[in-house]
């Protein structure tokens, strides 16, 4: 089955523009390019659209950074909250017509109300006591990080947004987030 691999999102409300920087995952080499997503669509209308394609798995990410890392925590929460209800992705396929939208549409409020989720502050990660230094690459087939992390100083941790410290935590048994309390 072919899909779409996405490493970059651009999104601008007020524009009404979400570009996507995709490559499809049976071309080789791989060569992404930047396109509009939805031209014609309201915004609404392209993120849920956005937001099928997502968890029909047409479109996946390769890479969790500043410009993924809303749609990735958004994904991660559907999850969560499917399995909450003992339902998966696929479960969904198997729900018809009214039933089927429905639940879509009950799963995109999650899903929106995740990307929309505003934390501040940063973040750091300890797995069994110990902080996480160094990340192998993020491969969304696994869903997670790499498993390679070490002890290190405060001044070595990761430091990073709550949303990708969640998503980086998912990958390990026994993590931690942590607040990092700045003192001025």
């Amino acid at each position: 089955m072919s899909y779409e691999l996405c490493n970059r999102v651009s999104v601008n409300r007020k524009k009404n523009v979400i570009k996507l920087s995709t490559t499809s995952n049976n071309v080789y080499p791989k060569t992404f390019s930047t396109w509009e997503f939805g031209k014609d669509l309201s915004f609404d209308e392209k993120m849920y659209n956005l937001f099928c394609g997502i968890i029909e798995g047409s479109l996946c990410f390769t890479s969790v950074n500043d410009s993924t890392v809303d749609f990735v925590y958004a994904e991660k929460k559907v999850k969560e909250y499917l399995a909450e209800q003992g339902l998966n992705f696929y479960g969904l396929w198997d729900l018809q017509g009214q039933e089927r939208e429905s639940k879509y549409k009950e799963v995109y409020n999650v899903f929106i109300k995740a990307f929309n989720e505003v934390f501040s502050g940063e973040y750091s990660i300890k797995v069994n006591g110990i902080k996480v230094g160094k990340l192998g690459k993020y491969n969304s087939n696994y869903g997670c990080y790499g498993k390679a992390y070490y002890s290190c100083s405060d001044s070595d941790s990761i430091k990073t947004s709550y949303k990708k410290a969640y998503i980086i935590a998912d990958g390990f048994k026994n993590a931690e987030i942590i607040k990092l309390d700045w003192v001025v």
